[in-house]
């Protein structure tokens, strides 16, 4: 039940008018098999029906029960017990002895068949149900009670709270008719208003007497003003042709009736009126069926009469006398106007002001100073203890400056657009508010004010251009309360401060076209200007955040082949390396994949609540508002750009949607032209290692053949020399001296067979046969090919392995030869004598499981400006050698599909780091 009465209160809820929203109740209720019935209160003792749903036969049944169509039928609230009850206790009553008042009022109305009457109450389908009674805008309203032959007492809790959502429907729809009305007022006293622009007195006040009548629906008129003794009224103007009135009455006593009547000040019916009842029926004779008297006065002080009439008989209602009574006192005004000037001292001083005013909104061409200079000279012209200017941001008002202590504003937070709110109703209502704060509801910021010692507060609303800008709103301590002529001063202050502020505004507005045609400029100038998408992305970024009027922006670009956007820049540096970090997939809820995956702007006024963005952005840098654009090249997207708001939410407007995006369609260019350049330098650098690799091998080929002709040229003669020292040392067994040449002629020689067998090694590179091998063997069979220049020299080789049975794919004899190079150059980097280590263990490097074989010695190191440099070939720094040694290193590992390394601290000796794979592929 509770979820169908759900349903039919939201038909409820969209009614426009109190009458809808009762019948709106009663057919969805009578769809569910439910009866309705609503009571209105029309007096404090007195209800009438407003709605009845039954059956046709039961209401007929029932309506000569009472004698009367139901439309007509009134009880008294003392009739109804159980309605009076359950109004008194403010609850809902669920009984069958809810209709024992009906029964009761039944009886009375038939008393001659009293048993028949209660049968057919009984009878029509109300005899079992809830009594609701409903309160709209905190009064009393009525009641509705809804029966059904199959309610139970646990469904009158759901029948109860569909009961208060009629109640608040009601109040809603009530609100937007008094709303409706007070236009319709308002615009009547808007034409009464520009009809005071006419300055010649004859012709004003027939005219405002024809705006009246047309605005309370009267058929004809009579203005009278009373004379400058205060004795009589005179006949200024007539609208209708009312006979009587110019012929018989075109002068009234101040002793005569309407006089009499008038001196109240209130606002009568002519046929409610006992001083009225001869005049009544003197002017029902004309043909006048009703008539109101309405007083003009000023300040108290009665000035004429208004009188409106009707030639039909139709009463003129509260509602009628009540905005009569408006017109009089705009009409009174406006004929005060006309025929008296104000006070000087009070003119003088507004005009002062006023001159003071036109003068800062003259010379100050900005907001924020002018604001304050405006509070200075409001606060000089009206003693206050506070005075606040706020200005209108969307749908709200916000503070832009103020004065005094005790106010209570705050910067950060926005007022609604609420009647509850004093600025809010200034606004709204477009009329000054002036209110003691010792009635202002609490919500409005009473209590807060009143906390402060402030106890009358006005606030008047700010129009330019027939446009809401802000309000200007003023308090004071309990000594006094405001009187008019400090709230005309402060109105016709408005007046002036809302030009000025137009003005600056207007000046702002120009001033931010200039910086953001600046921007633009910037923007461009650094995009032609450089092709380091890092530094076009960052001044973007800066740029567009200020141009946007926000906190921060991001740039993110779409990985290639991918749906996933990747955080590149951030406008504030502090962000940065956390951005670069941010992965967004664009099937995720996030803006800136929204922006993309549609191709246009996506605009998120607040993003508390939303779905729209992204939860860890938002919180990791605060967004409350957010501004995502695709970054599009030829209409295809390779990115995007997320404007952020840090400080509140904010509705983005379309011009700084239209503006964003033009940036960010020359940042699109920008990073397409960027990653061209990449590109193509790319391409360039692809194209230059070529060439070198071309070279390097033409060159290698033109070594091979040079290093085959001096291998053949120079090794037969090192055979014979080989071969004669031999002889020689046999033949002649030559000591001292003798001996000695023969060793020196011995050990060049094999240096010089060494040089041809390097040339020819690094001239003929083979291809490496990979074995499995265990790599402490080859480790120390590199050792021990060393040892005989190692010991002579004083130099300790030691070998490491934490794993022993390590294998790896390699050639043996290849590897061997390499370490074996890089052995005998750290011993002879340790003329002193030292250490040389040799090493093998395992590593992770960049995600493979390597060999890891370090060589490393305890010598003075390879200094940094050579260290670039010796694994080129021929490069030395010793007076004997080749320079290839370290060549044909580096060519063995790279041949195994490994990396060497060379690292050497200052003064802590060289590590040479061999990387080989241990995966055989």
């Amino acid at each position: 039940l509770l979820a169908e009465l759900s349903s039919v209160a939201l038909q409820v809820q969209r009614a426009r008018t109190p009458r809808e929203v009762l019948w709106a109740a009663a057919e969805g209720l009578r769809e569910l098999g439910m009866n309705l019935a609503a009571l209105r209160l029309a007096g404090p003792d007195e209800l009438v029906v407003e709605c009845l749903s039954l059956d046709e036969g039961s209401l007929r049944a029932l309506e000569s029960v009472f004698g009367a169509p139901w439309r007509s039928w009134r009880f008294a609230l003392a009739d109804l017990p159980m309605s009076s009850r359950a109004l008194a206790e403010r609850r809902n009553l669920f009984d069958r002895a809810v209709v024992e008042d009906l029964v009761r009022i039944a009886r009375r109305s038939s008393s001659s068949r009293a048993a028949q009457a209660e049968e057919q109450v009984l009878r029509s389908g109300l005899q079992r149900g809830v009594l609701c009674p409903l309160f709209v805008h905190g009064q009393p309203w009525g009641f509705l009670d809804i029966a059904s032959a199959t309610l139970t007492a646990s469904d009158a809790a759901a029948v109860g709270l569909f009961a208060s959502k009629v109640a608040s429907a009601l109040e809603v729809t009530s609100t937007i008719a008094e709303l409706e009305r007070k236009n319709r007022e308002l615009a009547a006293i808007q034409e009464l208003a520009e009809a005071g622009s006419e300055t010649d007195f004859e012709l004003l006040l027939p005219e405002l007497l024809r705006i009246a009548c047309g605005a309370v629906r009267s058929d004809a008129g009579a203005l009278y003003l009373l004379d400058g003794n205060r004795a009589q009224f005179i006949l200024a103007a007539d609208h209708g042709g009312i006979a009587a009135l110019r012929s018989k009455h075109s002068v009234l006593p101040i002793g005569s009736p309407i006089g009499r009547a008038a001196l109240t000040l209130e606002s009568t019916a002519l046929g409610t009126s006992p001083l009225l009842a001869d005049f009544s029926r003197e002017l029902a004779a004309e043909g006048i069926c009703e008539m109101a008297l309405v007083p003009l006065h000023i300040k108290g002080r009665l000035a004429g009469t208004l009188n409106l009439a009707r030639c039909r008989p139709e009463p003129f209602s509260e509602d009628e006398l009540r905005f009569a009574s408006q017109l009089s006192g705009q009409v009174a005004i406006q004929v005060e106007n006309a025929r008296l000037y104000s006070d000087t001292s009070r003119r003088v001083k507004l005009l002062t002001v006023l001159f003071g005013l036109s003068r800062m909104g003259a010379e100050a061409l900005e907001v924020a100073p002018l604001v304050e200079r405006v509070l200075d000279k409001v606060s000089e012209a009206v003693p206050v203890e506070a005075v606040a200017l706020h200005l209108l941001e969307g749908d709200c008002l916000r503070l832009a400056g103020e004065r005094g202590e005790g106010g209570g504003w705050d910067k950060e937070t926005a007022i609604p657009l609420d009647r509850q709110m004093l600025c809010g109703r200034a606004a709204i209502e477009r009329r000054t508010q002036v209110v003691d704060l010792s009635l202002w509801p609490e919500r409005g910021g009473g209590e807060l004010a009143r906390s402060r010692g402030m106890m009358h507060a006005a606030s008047v609303p700010l129009v330019a251009s027939d446009r809401l800008i802000g309000t200007l709103c003023v308090l004071r301590r309990a000594d006094r309360a405001f009187v008019d002529e400090e709230i005309g001063l402060l109105e016709s202050s408005a007046a002036q401060i809302s030009l000025a502020i137009e003005r600056a505004r207007l000046f702002e507005r120009e001033r931010k076209r200039v910086e953001e045609l600046q921007l633009f400029l910037e923007v461009g100038r650094v995009i032609t200007a450089s092709l380091d998408l890092e530094l076009i992305l960052e001044s973007s970024a800066a740029s567009m955040a200020r141009m946007a009027e926000a906190t921060h922006a991001f740039v993110l670009l779409q990985e290639p082949c991918k749906r996933v956007l990747r955080g590149v820049v951030a406008s504030a540096p502090e962000h940065r390396d956390h951005f670069r970090t941010v992965r967004l997939s664009l099937d995720a809820a996030s803006a800136a994949a929204l922006a993309v995956r549609t191709r246009a702007p996506v605009r998120v006024a607040d993003t508390k609540g939303s779905n729209l963005v992204c939860r860890e952005l938002v919180e990791s840098y605060s967004q409350k508002s957010v501004l995502a654009l695709p970054l599009l090249v030829r209409g295809e997207p390779i990115g995007a750009v997320l404007i952020g708001d840090a400080r509140w939410p904010r509705a983005w407007s379309e011009a700084q949607s239209d503006r964003a995006m033009a940036v960010a369609r020359q940042v699109a260019v920008s990073v397409a032209n960027a990653r061209l350049y990449e590109d193509l330098k790319r391409s360039y650098d692809q194209l230059a290692r070529a060439q070198e690799e071309l070279v390097k091998r033409e060159r290698l080929a033109a070594l091979g053949e040079l290093s085959a002709v001096v291998a053949h040229e120079v090794r037969n003669p090192l055979g014979v020399i080989f071969n004669s020292l031999g002889s020689l040392r046999r033949v002649l067994h030559p000591s001292g001296d003798a001996a000695m040449l023969l060793d020196i002629v011995g050990e060049e020689a094999d240096r010089l067979n060494r040089i041809v067998g390097e040339l020819l090694d690094f001239a003929r590179p083979s291809d490496p046969a990979l074995q499995l091998e265990p790599l402490l063997e080859v480790l120390g069979a590199a050792a021990e090919a060393a040892a005989p220049i190692a010991e002579p020299a004083g130099v300790q080789i030691k070998i490491e392995a934490p794993e022993p049975s390590l294998r790896a794919p390699v050639d043996a004899h290849m590897l061997r030869q390499a370490l074996l190079n890089l052995i005998i150059n750290a011993i002879q980097a340790m003329p002193k004598g030292g250490t040389v280590a040799v090493a093998a263990s395992t590593e992770e490097h960049q995600g493979r499981r390597l060999a890891r074989i370090e060589v490393s010695d305890t010598g003075a190191g390879i200094s940094p400006d050579l260290a670039g440099r010796i694994f080129q070939p021929f490069f030395t720094t010793k007076a004997s050698g080749t320079g290839l040694g370290l060549t044909v290193v580096k060519r063995t590992v790279e041949a195994h599909r490994g990396e060497l390394d060379l690292e050497s601290p200052p003064g802590r000796g060289a590590r040479f780091v061999l990387r080989l794979p241990l995966e055989q592929r």
